[in-house]
């Protein structure tokens, strides 16, 4: 028994003085602009009628967006309200609307 414990608490030093290896490395910011992020997602939702997981991310562009102008993206956020609660040919036509925005 005392020899278990001793493989465990060596097994615990070890894994203490080794660590998790190096630090991680940072993942750089998209360079890509939000408005094209955007776009990318509304198309989706075109092209497909349905309205999903997408809008998060919507959303996120759309507050970048605020950071630098903010009057386009009272307008776009506006067009995302009744984007959230449509479906089918409305979400399309909701859709192509805010990418005419754009």
């Amino acid at each position: 028994m005392s020899s278990l414990i001793r493989i465990t608490l060596f097994a615990l030093w070890v894994s203490a003085v080794l660590g998790c290896g190096p630090g991680s490395t940072p993942v750089p910011e998209s360079t890509t602009p939000p408005s094209e992020l955007i776009r990318t997602d509304l198309q989706y939702i075109v092209e497909s009628g349905q309205v999903g997981s997408e809008m998060m991310t919507i959303q996120e562009n759309i507050t970048r967006i605020g950071e630098e102008d903010p009057d386009k993206a009272a307008l776009l956020q506006k067009d995302y309200d009744q984007l959230e609660k449509a479906r089918g040919s409305q979400a399309r036509t909701i859709a192509k609307k805010m990418m005419e925005k754009l």
